[in-house]
Parts: structure tokens; C-alpha cells; sequence
């Protein structure tokens, strides 16, 4: 590894998108946007696949496609390389499951890790924004990432903060609008009925708060599953600048 305020390249070729496998020395990488990490497996999205970067002989990682196929896009739920995904932003590890956030498939996939069998937990053909007990009839906008607090799955849903109940499969929007609600791109603090977010990009876990980066907004923004509000925490309404 490089020394101390150091970068270098670790993984991948200078030859960009050559999607291959292999150690790192020879392996190729397209478009790797996210990543979960298991213990030393490093899982990540690159282009239309699910990849892994094994770490577990450190002299020797390799990297390895486990699911869809980079160069293909297309929504077909099977095992490994026959299955496809639309441009997969979001990962986050459920027990034996990967979930993916398949944006533009509009949909909430699992990848068993054991089998690599892909599946659809939520979500259907078309962009819309669908609350449901049953999760297959829901629907989602574009859902860009992914996490958890307990059984409760976030969902960064481009305009909305979503929820999907992992016991029941119940989904459920906690903040924002559709976008095409007028007013979607307006900027309020609020419940689940008044709160607007101008795009998300991010969402993570902690603290028992989800926290969300509002990209046009440049904030900040955090949801409280407790009382249902979303707040700002960081960050000027559409005021970019990098005052420390």
C-alpha cells in the first residue's frame, strides 16, 4: 500500500473500460461508482455489473465480476453473468444478500452472495413514485443509493426519501415528491407531507439519523425516523461556495 499522503493506483488498468478480471495488475475497471464492504471483499458497481474486489490474500487481490455484465444493460432477473442491471448505483450487504439500487431499471434488487442468484424485491417497469404494502407494486423515480437503520431499508429516490420495511416489503415515502409534482425542486424542512429535496444524491446511516448530501440544494440534510422530519444540518439553500 502507498505511504502516507500518498495515491496510488491500486486496482484496475489504465486502459479504461476493459472490464476485466483477474488480479490487479491485469483487472479492468469501466465505470466502478459504489461500493460494501464484508470483511476483506470489497463489492462495487461498475458500469451494468456487480463486482468484488478480494482482499483476502493481500499479496494477491483479485477482482472478479459476480453479477450482470458491464457492457450489457437490460433488466433480467437469473444467476451471475445472465442477469442484467441498468446502470446499479447503490449497494448495501443485508446478512447472505447484497441489495442494489438499479436505477434505471427502477427497482430495488438482491444478489444472494451464496449463489449469486439476482432477484426484484421492489419496484416495476416504470418511474413513478407508488407507496405500496406489497413491494413489487411499488414503484421509484430513479433510486441512486441505499441504507439501513435496523430492518428499515433508506432509499435516496432522486426527489424523495423512501422506506422499505425488509420484514414486510412494505414502501413508503418519509420525504419529498414526485418529479413531476409542481414545486418538486423546492427546498423545505419538514414532515413527510411538507419536505422537498432539490436532488439526492447520498444517503448513509448513523447516529440513528439518516443523513442525505442534497446535491442542488448543496446541503446537508439529515431524516429522524423518530419524529419523521427532515432538517438541515449543513449548508446554504442553493448558495454554493467552500467556506470553512
Amino acid at each position: 500500500l502507498a505511504a502516507p499522503n500518498v495515491i496510488e493506483m491500486f486496482a484496475g488498468k489504465r486502459d479504461y473500460r476493459s472490464w476485466i478480471d483477474g488480479g490487479i495488475s491485469q483487472a479492468g475497471l469501466g465505470n466502478a461508482l459504489v461500493w460494501a464492504k464484508s470483511g476483506s471483499l470489497l463489492y462495487f458497481t461498475d458500469n451494468h455489473s456487480v463486482r468484488v474486489l478480494d482482499l483476502t490474500d493481500p499479496s494477491n487481490p483479485t477482482i472478479t465480476t459476480l453479477a450482470g455484465s458491464p457492457r450489457k444493460s437490460g433488466y433480467v432477473d437469473a444467476t451471475g453473468a445472465a442477469a442484467r442491471f441498468n446502470n446499479p448505483r447503490g449497494l448495501w450487504l443485508d446478512g447472505s444478500r447484497l441489495l442494489i439500487a438499479d436505477k434505471d431499471n427502477y427497482r430495488i434488487r438482491a444478489m444472494d452472495l451464496t449463489t449469486l442468484a439476482v432477484t426484484t424485491i421492489a419496484g416495476g417497469a416504470s418511474s413513478a413514485l407508488t407507496d405500496s404494502a406489497n413491494p413489487l407494486n411499488a414503484r421509484f423515480i430513479q433510486p441512486v443509493k441505499i441504507t439501513a437503520i435496523g430492518s428499515d431499508l433508506y432509499i435516496a429516490d432522486t426527489y424523495a426519501l423512501r422506506k422499505m420495511d425488509l420484514t414486510t416489503g412494505a414502501v413508503t415515502t418519509v420525504g419529498g415528491t414526485s418529479s413531476n409534482t409542481a414545486g418538486y425542486h423546492d427546498y423545505v424542512d419538514g414532515d413527510a407531507s411538507t419536505s422537498r429535496f432539490t436532488q439526492l444524491y447520498n444517503v448513509g446511516a448513523a447516529n440513528g439519523l439518516v443523513w442525505l448530501t442534497d446535491i442542488l440544494g448543496n446541503t446537508i440534510r439529515f431524516f429522524d425516523p423518530n419524529t419523521g422530519l427532515t432538517s438541515t444540518y449543513l449548508g446554504t439553500p442553493r448558495g454554493p461556495g467552500s467556506l470553512d
